[in-house]
């Protein structure tokens, strides 16, 4: 019997259920159509997911990891099927990253044997086919708490300098951010511990992670005020009654301690408090300092984009902000794309439009893309995930068609848009074809425009192998 996922004005709850227990369904294919969905659905619009079976339509729809290779086109890096690194096929792909050197990193489900089980691998598009994918060899672990569980994806991200983090359930239980760089393997922070401001940490969220400067690890997660709890558990009521947990955007390197950037109900810019709903964070390298931004909704501005920098939070947009185009409706509870510079784009409605803001670091925001704008090829463009920056200004973003064609596309300045490359299999023209799904919410772009993203197969015609 098919089964359908409704998202609308609950797509906070998807996000928060997601994010709490990172996918930890039957198949992290389900969660990917939830995360895609919500990327090409404003919260004013729901849009339904239907699954049939064991969710065998939502698993052909990421059954191949692509990437990008020396010239920039997407490129095959394996397939469910395929045989892996450590002997076995794999069954199932996590999503990728892409460190700054262009090296993806992934989980995977790999079957030897009938014994399924999860690992971390490493690809780099620009090697032989034969050789693109390796197994990531994780060091032993010096005690159960600082030991990983991989039972599922556990998104890891990289800096492209050799460290790579991500989080997962420990052997001694409770989860932790595990952080591997040159031969060391430590656990930089476990749920349990005390931010700066002294909660505990309660939930690390899954899916959220990012790396900045100096090994900055950025991610979602949930913390538990000790004095909140005390007032709930006596009873207290009105203004003293509220729960004892609050979402926040947290901050941690080996070294230093857990700093909260922002949380649910504290202040932030112009003194108005934090609501409960974050997106995933965006962060990056600029010279050395990590630049963090993130989408949060509170009932006073519903929507707004906010920009962490030298540890100073401010709002770049919100609902009814004024762009060239219309005022802002909407914005999306993705992740924002952000670049070196400061610069932000986002997925939303302008005047009740689907559209792609982008906000310059000392810029008035812009619409530089609206649903009903001409594609490449023809047609009209309807829907769009959530875009990714590049260091030089350019813009990859995910697009459904007025003909229900899905695929990728890059804004290299305001006036020219380009769909990316299809996948060859050879240097024949007719041996070239578009992947026959794509996932927007799995796509990946660090700052060079080297990118990363899962789909189905690349059906080429018999005749042009």
């Amino acid at each position: 019997m098919a089964r359908s996922v409704r998202s609308h004005a609950a797509t906070g709850s998807y996000l928060r259920i997601i994010h709490r227990n990172g996918c930890k369904v039957r198949k992290i294919a389900f969660c990917l159509l939830v995360l895609s969905s919500i990327a090409y659905a404003p919260v004013a619009r729901a849009v339904t997911i239907t699954m049939g079976g064991d969710v065998d339509d939502a698993m052909a729809k990421v059954s191949t990891l692509y990437a990008s290779d020396s010239n920039g086109k997407p490129v095959v890096l394996s397939h469910t099927g395929n045989l892996a690194p450590d002997g076995g096929t794999f069954t199932e792909f996590g999503v990728p990253s892409v460190g700054t050197d262009g090296t993806i990193l992934f989980a995977a489900e790999t079957s030897i044997f009938g014994a399924a089980s999860w690992h971390i691998f490493s690809a780099n598009a620009r090697r032989p086919a034969v050789a693109r994918v390796e197994s990531m060899t994780i060091p032993d672990a010096e005690s159960a708490s600082c030991s990983p569980l991989v039972k599922n994806d556990v998104y890891p991200v990289g800096d492209g300098t050799g460290a790579i983090a991500f989080i997962a359930p420990t052997q001694g239980g409770g989860d932790a951010i595990f952080l591997v760089s040159h031969g060391r393997f430590e656990c930089v922070a476990h749920t349990g511990d005390f931010t700066n401001h002294n909660r505990r940490v309660v939930n690390l969220g899954f899916g959220s992670l990012q790396m900045g400067a100096a090994q900055e690890l950025i991610f979602e997660g949930t913390v538990v005020d000790e004095r909140d709890a005390l007032i709930s558990a006596n009873g207290g009521n009105g203004a003293q009654s509220r729960k004892p947990t609050r979402r926040s955007i947290l901050s941690v390197s080996p070294g230093r301690d857990l700093t909260e950037i922002a949380t649910e109900r504290d202040d932030g810019p112009g003194k108005r408090p934090y609501g409960p709903i974050f997106g995933l964070p965006a962060a990056v390298n600029s010279d050395g300092r990590t630049l963090v931004a993130f989408i949060n909704y509170s009932q006073a501005d519903g929507g707004a984009v906010f920009l962490s920098r030298d540890d100073q939070v401010t709002q770049v947009l919100s609902r009814g902000t004024d762009t060239n185009l219309g005022r802002v409706k909407y914005v999306s509870v993705g992740r924002p794309a952000l670049s070196q510079d400061g610069t932000v784009a986002l997925s939303g409605t302008v005047d009740d439009k689907r559209a792609v803001i982008r906000v310059a670091s000392e810029g008035a925001p812009q619409a530089v893309l609206l649903e009903g704008h001409k594609a490449p090829g023809g047609s009209r463009f309807a829907v769009f995930g959530d875009p990714a920056l590049t260091a030089s200004g350019s813009m990859f973003f995910g697009a459904l068609d007025n003909k229900d064609r899905d695929w990728f596309y890059v804004l290299d300045d305001a006036s020219k848009v380009r769909p990316l490359a299809p996948v060859c299999e050879s240097a024949k023209p007719v041996a070239c074809a578009t992947p026959s799904s794509v996932m927007s919410g799995t796509l990946y772009v660090n700052q060079s425009g080297d990118f990363a993203f899962l789909g189905g197969a690349v059906k080429i015609p018999h005749h042009a192998q």
